[in-house]
């Protein structure tokens, strides 16, 4: 069994809620998980949240494991920290025990913890492949694949803005009534129009889960490539051209500069 291993994975934003349709899609952006793993004759567990990691080894069969999570995404808010963790978590328990990198497998692992521990409705598999593969993903949720996989443009940027007060609502009734609308986002995804995507499934979003719409409106009349809500909010976020910095419209929100990551996980040690 191989003695410490280092993973670094990445947060992201949406680009298909899949609540809406059970197709999801996202993007990986520049904010890095890192997730330590060290065999041990005990478990010690550094973690914003220790079920996540204990329900990953359960799922993995290991008993006792050193995992120290050092997580540069917000929490809580859409932007795919928990996906982050358990699916980097998942990939470094099943290398350590197997000696493979199975991301397929990683991905699975992390969905059944997601929804073993009600942190999401759909197992989240976009925000795990996008996680651990870089670049836009599209998945079904519901059969628990991957359905395609593109690069973003080199040099673009994102911006996510954070409410003040950010308070979370996930209106699943509201959500799913749009599934027609979800199911044409998809296919726009499909024919490689994620960027139109992006913003329309933000304004779906923001309408079933009563959220202000205008941050995302508005970056796109300043000028933004697509805008919109993260997972079910409360973070914006927006992709513009290199240069442009944040739009006015995020003016009240804490703005957090990064960048589409097409890059998948690192091994770092």
């Amino acid at each position: 069994m191989v003695i410490e291993l280092k993973i670094r994975v990445w947060g992201g934003v949406s680009a298909l809620n899949a609540i809406i349709s059970g197709y999801g899609s996202a993007m990986a952006v520049s904010l890095p998980v890192d997730v330590t793993v060290d065999p041990s004759d005990r478990t010690e567990i550094v973690a914003i949240d220790n079920k996540v990691v204990e329900e990953i080894m359960r799922l993995v069969g290991v008993k006792h494991c050193r995992v120290i999570v050092d997580s540069h995404v917000p929490v809580g808010i859409g932007l795919k920290s928990s996906s982050a963790v358990s699916s980097a978590v998942a990939l470094a328990l099943i290398h350590l025990t197997e000696g493979k990198y199975d991301v397929d497998r990683a991905v699975n692992v992390s969905a059944m913890a997601s929804r073993n521990l009600k942190i999401s409705v759909t197992g989240a598999h976009d925000d795990a492949y996008a996680s651990l593969l870089g670049g836009i993903v599209l998945t079904s949720n519901e059969e628990g694949r991957l359905i395609t996989r593109f690069d973003v443009p080199d040099g673009l940027e994102v911006y996510i803005g954070i409410p003040s007060n950010p308070k979370k609502t996930t209106n699943i009734e509201s959500l799913r009534s749009l599934k027609s609308l979800g199911n044409e986002l998809k296919g726009l995804i499909e024919n490689g129009k994620w960027a139109q995507a992006m913003t329309i499934n933000g304004l779906l979003v923001a309408s079933a889960n009563g959220y202000d719409p205008s941050p995302a409106i508005g970056a796109v009349m300043d000028g933004a490539i697509a805008a919109g809500i993260s997972g079910n909010g409360p973070a914006y976020f927006c992709l513009v051209k290199p240069g442009m910095g944040a739009p006015r419209s995020f003016g009240g929100l804490k703005v957090i500069k990064s960048a589409p990551k097409d890059s998948g996980y690192e091994i770092l040690q």
